[in-house]
């Protein structure tokens, strides 16, 4: 299964449900398998804590595999956060976009198309994010 939670890493994340697909073939889910889901995925670290009290387990493994993507040069298509300039309409905020990861780093961004209710959602995670700056005093202005 191939598919993209984009935004925020939490309850304003947006699983990208448009592309989701399974051997090259879109995913028909409805409205509650997608709401199911999208909830395991959200609450995912929060249960795991519950159950072990860290998730460094896990953090790990994604730092293994974004160096090995590095290392190898693989150009691997992997979610990470980079400040968005005119994505979706979104400026001014870090988050989560599938990019291109090899040698030199970031080598490109894939910006899948979304459909509206996508953007409108990754729209509103970026005014969460830009939220989260302002209450951390991180903003500049």
């Amino acid at each position: 299964m191939h598919a993209h939670v984009l935004g925020e890493h939490g309850d304003s994340q947006v699983p990208i449900w448009s592309q989701a697909a399974v051997g090259g073939r879109r995913v028909e889910l409805g409205p509650g398998e997608r709401a199911e889901i999208a909830d395991a995925t959200r609450t995912a670290a929060r249960r795991i804590i519950e159950r072990k009290g860290y998730t460094d387990l896990a953090i790990g493994v994604v730092i293994a595999h974004l160096v090995h993507a590095i290392l190898s040069d693989e150009r691997a298509v992997v979610p990470v956060s980079v400040p968005l300039a005119g994505e979706y309409g979104i400026e001014d905020v870090t988050m989560s976009l599938p990019c291109i990861l090899g040698r030199e780093g970031i080598a490109g961004r894939v910006t899948p198309s979304l459909d509206e209710v996508e953007v409108e959602a990754l729209r509103r995670s970026a005014e969460v994010l830009r939220a989260a700056e302002r209450d951390a005093g991180l903003t500049v202005g």
